[in-house]
């Protein structure tokens, strides 16, 4: 049977600030991505949203992003590689320790929004990135963009160990050069249409980019980001029809 996982962005809320529908959403994703206090998350949710993940049986990965609380690690920041290597130790190296204590181990590793974006074609960021990962866990799995030519953060992850697992992001769109077209909030696809999108991609190994012309790739991972409104029904009518086409749903 072909096997596929879901993933969703999760742990985002911070202070009295709620983000995102982590509880419901925990109920059905395989894989959660979890925010680590830079772009999103503090401390208290972190550590809230690792024992949901262990309630539901669900693997935990760490979601470093940009240190831009304001602009939800959308914004662009000039960084140099050492900067960059240095937050993201400090940021998934805060979430292992979380981990640590309630018994669970790190996942993977998926940057997240802008910071994502950038490791595509940024040679000496996505080096940086893929040897903070390396030195955090040798061989650890790495959620990204699905492969294709030109991709740094790919290249790096072959080069350093790393597993390099393909994803393909069902509710929003590409640009014409593979990336995540930044919004600044989800769910302007809807869930029946991020279906269909999803099942048409797994079986043709394409997707429509935002001017017109087609992305061919391959993913082991569908990603349903956790802060639109429309989350819940996405990943439910994905996780049905999914399985209705054949798929086992494992991470």
């Amino acid at each position: 049977m072909k096997q596929i996982d879901i993933n969703c962005d999760m742990g985002e809320s911070f202070g009295k600030y709620t983000i995102g529908c982590d509880e419901d959403m925990m109920a059905e994703v395989i894989s959660a991505n979890v925010a680590c206090g830079f772009h999103a998350g503090d401390a208290n949710v972190m550590c809230k949203t690792v024992k949901l993940a262990k309630e539901k049986g669900v693997a935990v990965g760490a979601h470093p992003g940009y240190p831009d609380l304001a602009g939800f690690g959308r914004r662009y920041m000039t960084l140099t590689p050492e900067e960059l290597y240095n937050y993201t130790v400090f940021q998934v190296g805060s979430l292992v320790q979380f981990l640590k204590i309630n018994d669970m181990e790190l996942n993977h590793i998926k940057p997240h929004g802008t910071l994502y974006n950038t490791l595509i074609d940024h040679d000496d960021l996505a080096e940086a990135f893929a040897k903070a990962c390396r030195d955090i866990k040798p061989g650890c799995s790495v959620y990204f963009i699905g492969s294709m030519q030109g991709n740094c953060l790919e290249k790096y992850c072959d080069q350093y160990g790393l597993n390099y697992v393909s994803e393909f992001n069902c509710d929003t769109d590409y640009t014409p050069e593979g990336k995540i077209l930044i919004r600044k909030s989800y769910g302007h696809i809807t869930p029946e249409d991020s279906v269909k999108r999803a099942i048409k991609f797994l079986e043709t190994g394409q997707v429509a980019a935002s001017d017109g012309s087609t992305l061919t790739f391959k993913a082991d991972s569908i990603c349903v980001h956790g802060d639109s409104d429309t989350c819940v029904t996405t990943i439910k009518l994905l996780k049905k029809g999914l399985m209705e086409a054949g798929y086992e749903l494992k991470g």
